[in-house]
């Protein structure tokens, strides 16, 4: 899902599934956002199953912005790793300065 999204970002037409590496490296990042989604649900249903508010409290402020800064960091490398390994950059253009 990532990797959809960084192709969108570039403007498409990138061939990042070709990339065995960058396709890795989304795959870590969407497994890691699904994972973080995953266990947030779990645990507020269950806590919330339970009838403990406190609980249910303290879980949603533990694991709602560290775990979402945590699988953005995660994001960012597979973005950065992919655009490195894909996107060219456009090459400095040196003007001989006229006197």
């Amino acid at each position: 899902m990532t990797g959809l999204i960084w192709n969108l970002v570039h403007g498409g037409g990138h061939g990042w599934r070709d990339d065995p590496r960058s396709r890795r490296a989304h795959d870590i990042a969407t497994s890691g956002a699904a994972l973080v989604f995953a266990a947030r649900f779990v645990v507020s249903q269950w806590l919330y199953s339970a009838d403990s508010t406190g609980g249910l409290a303290i879980a949603r402020a533990s694991m709602g912005l560290p775990l979402t800064a945590l699988v953005a960091v995660v994001m960012l490398w597979a973005f950065r790793r992919t655009t490195l390994r894909l996107v060219t950059p456009a090459p400095i253009r040196r003007t001989r300065p006229t006197v």
